[in-house]
């Protein structure tokens, strides 16, 4: 039986949790930190958590946060032929749950279950394979030639300028993949707003204004480069996006450069990462400058009530 977990039921959770932790590849992961995760998840409306329960043991559970993202699961089972039904139950009782209420369900697979993607498929989700790759500072390779005329200058992010970049953002993305990926970042121009105010605001990681470039021309911007903190160690590409008019120019090659100078400046960072879908243009820039992948994974989504 699938239910909805509220504050009171989160102990029935712990043994499911407990092996989810035993199982889990971040060792730094505890049964406390998640349990307690799960208590403050649940005061937001934006986090929904379904469990299964066999003989009224709980063996199962998903959480969705962000509206629709499904951030996690866990089924403890004792045979594949279980957990695949778990498994079902409880990703189509999520789908059930959530598609009147959000805009889309995604949910990252990284490990390649081949029974969550028949589940996806019954269900009608689109599926789109990513990488995440990453440079290392010693293994950057930066072209020297690379010049732009003089109609376009580079400048750092500032916050004056996050609805003519929550326009390029659009812009760039509208019909393209990313938009039916992100459909809450770069579906609507109200959500590209958003999307450019999350990013100030360190929803994305730490945001510093000279390692986020920006392409002028005439003194408006044309392309940006959103570039972040992840880590002490680590800055992240969280997008790249050039206007449509201005694109073929180099701009997205040369904001993304200056973004990785400046990062690399910080004498602390150590590597750039980012994370793209494999038929993305984008990707042959990435592979020029000498990103490498670490690992790749599909991302499933549904879009409900656009």
């Amino acid at each position: 039986m699938v239910f909805i977990i509220s504050e009171e039921d989160v102990p029935k959770l712990e043994e499911v949790v407990e092996d989810y932790v035993r199982n889990h590849h971040d060792q730094s992961l505890t049964l406390e930190r998640v349990i307690s995760y799960l208590e403050q998840a649940l005061s937001s409306e934006r986090v929904c958590v379904l469990a299964h329960k066999t003989k009224g043991i709980v063996d199962g559970f998903i959480l969705t946060q962000n509206h629709g993202e499904i951030s996690a699961y866990h089924v403890k089972a004792d045979d594949d032929e279980k957990r695949k039904e778990i498994e079902s139950l409880l990703f189509e009782g999520v789908i059930e749950k959530l598609k009147n209420s959000v805009e889309t369900i995604t949910y990252s697979d990284s490990k390649g279950i081949s029974s969550l993607k028949f589940i996806f498929d019954k269900a009608e989700f689109e599926s789109y394979d990513r990488a995440s790759m990453y440079v290392a500072r010693e293994d950057i390779r930066l072209p020297d030639d690379l010049e732009l005329s003089e109609e376009y200058q580079v400048t750092n992010f500032s916050n004056e300028m996050i609805e003519d970049l929550a326009k390029i953002v659009y812009d760039a993305n509208k019909g393209q993949i990313d938009s039916r990926i992100y459909y809450k970042y770069f579906g609507s121009k109200g959500n590209a707003i958003e999307f450019v105010k999350k990013f100030s605001n360190d929803t994305f990681g730490r945001h510093i204004e000279e390692i986020a470039k920006v392409v002028l021309s005439q003194s408006k911007p044309v392309a940006v480069c959103f570039m972040s903190l992840a880590s002490e160690k680590t800055a992240a590409v969280v997008e790249l996006a050039v206007e449509s008019k201005h694109k073929k120019q180099g701009l997205g090659t040369k904001v993304l450069i200056e973004s990785i100078k400046a990062s690399f400046a910080i004498p602390k960072v150590q590597e750039i990462g980012l994370h793209v879908t494999l038929s993305n243009p984008a990707k042959k820039i990435y592979d020029k400058l000498g990103f490498k992948e670490r690992y790749r994974y599909t991302i499933y989504v549904k879009h409900f009530n656009k």
